[in-house]
């Protein structure tokens, strides 16, 4: 080799090597950057994504998530991109957008600036211009959605009996069944008795308050001409070019200055002992005569002032001396009706008609003694071959509470009724839920439910009523069997309407659509507790209450 180029200082030829190794790997570097920036610069690759192969798809829907074809959608970024959102495309069409669907392609890396073009009568419920920003190197589409909402304009007008505008009411809308995706409003009318709301399509409730005065002094008291109920319900819908707008009216009649006092005597049998220290009242006199009995006021009593139409005027509950007062009322007849207290008998009639007129308050008393009336829960066993009475069957009531009071199970009489009494004196009684059921008898089918749930009231008195236990001995119709709620219900009674069901329904949903709470949908169809779940079948009748 060359022995002697080592002693002059030359290297060796492993250091050549590593040298000349060391040289290209470094223009191998060179000539991948310049060769990507090239690529950059003119479109190439990076990341595996084409720099003109990115792209914007996008969704244009409504306040109730539905799609909308035909909207305008602009993409800036130095220049200007536009497209429409699509129509619902044909069958059969895999390639083709989905309605309201759009998209912008070839785009490069950037931020980009996206804008929907509002329609008449629209207005945006997420922004209606945003900005994106595309990365080098992303995989896949961005993906960007517009949501919009359509606006109906409805005006209300406050008015009085003379047409003069009634300023600072407040007038409430919110949402009517079959109303999901809406929101309550509301808003204080003008000097012009005006208040506008822009509201979306579907039913809507309209219901006015009176505004709040400074002291009960300056109470002024408002009679509804128009609605009677004060409420009013209005189907909103896009309007055309041609169509009137939407104007609703109320109207009252300002009355003041009636007067009612209602006075609550609880009653007490003094019998020959004469009157009790402490009660200085009076002595009732009844048609039969006089009456020793002396009245106490008896406080939290429960009052309704209704007019003539039912509605309720005012209500309240009397004070600790028993004295309730109800002022500024307008002039003509009402009926004052007391609430109905178990465990309490009537001196004078629940219900008393009165004609208010100015001048003077109008006294109403009312009078009441307490009995000594337990709880106790009545029924009755019936044949549904005829209706008669069945003696001699065991009926049971067991409490829903752990360490609840349990009655001795009874037995119906000669006309198929019974009777389970609860004792006065014990804290596990009042209120206390129940399981009543009837005993299974060989030889006899079930109509109805055999175990139906109760309630017993806070207060002795009335006795809970429950619905007729229904048999039907073996060998007769086999098409009147009792099929898990398949029955036909006479469903005239306690129900607004009745609803058949569809397959999918349930009793909770049918409750909703018609307002009316679980526990009320469920207490109006008890059948519903024999099925599996409380599901329904298509064809079944379903009671609104």
């Amino acid at each position: 080799m060359f022995p002697n180029d080592v002693g002059r200082g030359r290297p060796s030829p492993g250091v050549w090597l590593f040298a000349t190794l060391s040289m290209a790997v470094a223009l191998l570097a060179v000539l991948i950057y310049a060769t990507t920036t090239t690529a950059l610069a003119q479109g190439g690759v990076i990341g595996g994504t084409a720099s003109g192969d990115f792209c914007i798809e996008g969704l244009v829907i409504n306040h109730e998530e539905e799609p909308l074809a035909g909207w305008v959608i602009t993409l800036t970024n130095g220049s200007v991109l536009t497209t429409t959102s699509a129509p619902k495309p044909d069958e059969g069409d895999d390639d083709a957008l989905g309605e309201g669907e759009f998209e912008f392609l070839d785009l490069a890396p950037g931020t980009y600036t996206a804008t929907i073009q509002l329609q008449p009568g629209w207005e945006p419920v997420t922004p209606d211009t945003f900005q994106i920003r595309i990365r080098e190197g992303r995989d896949g589409c961005v993906r960007i959605r517009f949501k919009v909402r359509q606006i109906v304009e409805v005006t209300v007008y406050k008015i009085d009996a003379n047409h003069n505008p009634l300023p600072n009411w407040n007038i409430e809308a919110r949402p009517g069944p079959g109303n999901f995706f809406a929101e309550p409003v509301d808003g204080d009318t003008d000097s012009d008795g005006k208040v506008v709301f822009h509201l979306t399509p579907g039913e809507w409730i309209f219901q006015e308050r009176p505004p709040q005065p400074e002291d009960d002094m300056n109470k002024v008291q408002f009679m509804p001409v128009v609605p009677p109920t004060g409420r009013q319900t209005l189907d909103v819908q896009p309007l055309g070019e041609e169509d009137p707008p939407y104007i609703i009216v109320f109207k009252n009649e300002i009355v003041n200055d009636g007067c009612v006092v209602i006075r609550k005597f609880g009653l007490i049998d003094v019998g020959e002992e004469g009157q009790l220290p402490g009660f200085a009242t009076q002595t009732n006199t009844y048609e039969n005569g006089s009456d020793p009995r002396y009245g106490f006021g008896a406080g939290g009593w429960g009052f309704k002032l209704l007019r003539k139409d039912g509605t309720v005027a005012r209500k309240g509950v009397t004070d600790a001396e028993g004295w309730l007062r109800f002022e500024n009322l307008p002039y003509g007849p009402y009926t004052v009706v007391e609430e109905e207290r178990p465990g309490w008998t009537n001196f004078t009639v629940t219900q008393q008609d009165i004609n208010v007129t100015s001048g003077e308050c109008i006294y109403v008393p009312f009078e009441n003694e307490q009995d000594d009336s337990g709880f106790c829960i009545e029924g009755r066993k019936v044949d549904a071959n005829g209706g008669y009475g069945i003696p001699g069957w065991k009926i049971t009531a067991t409490p829903l509470t752990p360490g609840g009071y349990e009655p001795d199970a009874v037995y119906t009489d000669g006309l198929g009724e019974f009777k389970i009494s609860f004792p006065r004196n014990d804290y596990r009684v009042p209120g206390a839920t129940y399981e009543v059921c009837e005993e299974d008898q060989d030889g006899w089918l079930p109509h109805t439910p055999k175990c139906q749930r109760v309630t017993l009231p806070e207060w002795p008195g009335a006795c809970v009523q429950l619905e007729d236990f229904v048999n039907q001995q073996v060998g007769h119709s086999e098409s009147q069997k009792y099929d898990k709620g398949k029955m036909d219900w006479d469903m005239g009674k306690g129900c607004s309407s009745v609803y058949v069901a569809k397959k999918g329904d349930g009793l909770f949903a049918i409750g909703a659509k018609f307002g009316v709470p679980a526990q009320a949908m469920i207490d109006a169809n008890p059948w519903i507790r024999q099925q599996p779940n409380y599901w329904l079948y298509a064809g079944q009748k379903v009671c609104i209450p």
